[in-house]
């Protein structure tokens, strides 16, 4: 107990899950989890949640089918399988979050034993990938002496050899990329799609909303994409050296977007993303065209009220800048085009290219109510639809019949692009595009979309 400085002791709250802080801690900085633990639970757990999540399902609803089915920890598979029939899905082994842990659980956990009196690491352990000590000086040689035969290593091995000889960038390439980035013969890809570390000219702000903007992003990944970009050897340390926020990733992602960043998932599975404020999902409809900076500060103004209108996108966003037109770049970043100068600034939103699909709307909205379930007979449609009576069937919804779906915005883009080979984007630019498209075409089927979230209510006609 002297032996271990108190800086290093870290305090965990009673009642939580002390695996999950030390699983997701080793997960963050590349460490060695000493354990003899098989942590079959947080794996069982892990491809649940994920499998749920991809075909649709919430957080929510796993925990609650988990609770129903009275679980505290998964032992065996057979539990998993029941939970999963209940809500109605299938295991997913195949899932990048359910290969991510299971990589890191196989490479990065060293059971151990006290032989009379000393500790004793497993002797058959060997370290994938990632931060490492260095080997015994007996194998030092070994990667020299090898160099030629690179090819006959495994991917896990590869990585090891590239993290002794301190290169970066080799997180994501395969056997061939990584043989050819020790033996200096090419870069790794990673260099040919980022700009070099001395010219990047967005901030550490700018860059993490850019990647949580575009929805859940696991927070491996996005540690991986920061290193690549900014350069250095753990993303915590570029956060903390350029904002001056420390602890766990999450807890810096929390201090620099505070309550408009969410996370799911738990153990070696967290995501997160920002959340889309009614602000930001407002001006994304408005600049789908070219908008008057002017204009639009007027139309924002009127819609959600106040005096000004980079105060309403600070409040809602987070977002400050001197001008409207820097707020707009700063909250697009990379998705915004101006042309004008002074009081004549015109901007737009850069649209996906098309496919070039002949698919329609109507056919694509097809589609979506099919992901959606939604029976043939309750798609009765009325193009000259009545907004008196829908808007009573609205406010009188309650005593209808009523049916609620939902579906995740990010699933439905993907499962759409399963099915068409099309983009969704490419057809409704925003949810709420979709949303007005389904309300127009059918008399009986109210859409709306709060927290990246489509719900559509199937009333009787």
């Amino acid at each position: 107990k002297n032996s271990v400085p108190s800086s290093a002791i870290s305090r965990i709250p009673g009642k939580a899950d002390d695996d999950a802080y030390f699983i997701d801690f080793c997960l963050d900085e590349g460490a060695i989890l000493v354990t003899n633990d098989k942590l079959r639970d947080h794996d069982f757990k892990n491809l649940l949640m994920a499998s749920a999540q991809n075909q649709g399902k919430s957080e929510e609803e796993v925990n609650q089918a988990i609770s129903a089915a009275k679980i505290s920890k998964f032992a065996r598979l057979d539990e998993v399988k029941k939970v999963a029939e209940k809500l109605e899905i299938k295991l997913n082994n195949s899932l990048p979050e359910v290969k991510k842990f299971r990589e890191w659980k196989n490479n990065y956990r060293c059971e151990y034993t006290f032989a009379i009196g000393k500790f004793r690491p497993s002797p058959d352990f060997r370290v994938g990938s990632g931060p490492t000590p260095s080997p015994p000086s007996s194998e030092k040689p070994k990667s020299s002496t090898t160099k030629p035969n690179l090819s006959d290593h495994t991917v896990s091995e590869l990585k090891s050899i590239a993290s002794e000889q301190g290169l970066s960038g080799y997180s994501r390439l395969n056997k061939a990329e990584l043989v050819a980035l020790i033996d200096n013969k090419s870069k790794p890809k990673a260099e040919s799609i980022t700009p070099p570390h001395n010219q990047t000219s967005v901030s550490i702000a700018d860059f993490l909303r850019m990647e949580l903007q575009g929805g859940w992003i696991h927070l491996s990944v996005l540690s991986e994409k920061l290193v690549d970009h900014f350069g250095g050897g753990n993303a915590r340390t570029i956060i903390r050296k350029n904002t001056g926020h420390s602890g766990a990733l999450r807890n810096q992602l929390n201090n620099i977007f505070g309550d408009r960043i969410e996370f799911k998932g738990e153990g070696g599975a967290y995501h997160a993303r920002l959340k889309s404020s009614s602000v930001s999902i407002w001006l994304e409809s408005k600049l789908i065209d070219w908008t008057y900076t002017s204009r639009l500060g007027n139309e924002l103004i009127s819609t959600f009220g106040g005096t000004s209108a980079r105060v309403i996108i600070r409040e809602s966003t987070g977002i400050t800048g001197k001008t409207l037109r820097k707020q707009l770049e700063s909250l697009f970043a990379g998705r915004v085009e101006t042309r004008g100068a002074g009081g004549a600034v015109e901007m737009r939103l850069i649209q996906p290219k098309s496919s070039g699909s002949e698919i329609s709307k109507e056919t694509a909205e097809s589609h979506i109510l099919d992901l959606f379930a939604i029976d043939s007979n309750d798609r009765f449609e009325g193009r000259d639809r009545n907004k008196i009576t829908a808007f009573i069937k609205r406010v009188i919804r309650p005593i209808y019949n009523t049916d609620y779906r939902r579906r995740d915005w990010n699933w439905l883009k993907y499962q759409f692009k399963e099915l068409t080979n099309t983009n969704l984007e490419d057809i409704f630019p925003i949810p709420t595009s979709l949303c007005d498209y389904i309300e127009s075409r059918h008399n009986c089927l109210f859409a709306k979309f709060t927290s990246n979230t489509i719900t559509i209510i199937v009333t009787n006609k």
